[in-house]
């Protein structure tokens, strides 16, 4: 896949969908990668797919955690690096919150 800039008007939340022109391809070996780094950590992981993947639960999640493995998208912004983000599930109170962006990354529970 071809890098893209950012669309015109960079708000300070923008979808994944609208920088991947649609919805971000699959990650076919998410799941198993996923299961694998959680076996290390026996009955202390906390796993989330899906729909479950949201900002708010990986929130909680990585609260308190010294170890969070993500197996997701990566979108980059060169003009505003802040911007750039991982790709998260959309809650469905706010369709446009799928992408926790790096200056809201500082701000997850320790």
């Amino acid at each position: 896949m071809t890098p893209r800039s950012p669309p015109s008007g960079t708000a300070d939340r923008l979808t994944a969908a609208a920088w991947y022109g649609g919805e971000p391809p699959p990650l076919p070996a998410t799941r198993r990668e996923v299961l694998s780094a959680a076996a290390c950590f026996a009955a202390g992981a906390t796993v989330l797919f899906g729909a479950d993947a949201t900002e708010a639960n990986l929130a909680e999640a990585v609260r308190g955690r010294d170890v969070v493995h993500l197996t997701t998208h990566l979108v980059l912004d060169d003009e505003e690096p802040l911007f750039g983000g991982l790709v998260l599930a959309a809650p469905a109170d706010d369709e446009d919150a799928d992408l926790l962006q790096v200056f809201e990354m500082g701000r997850l529970p320790c």
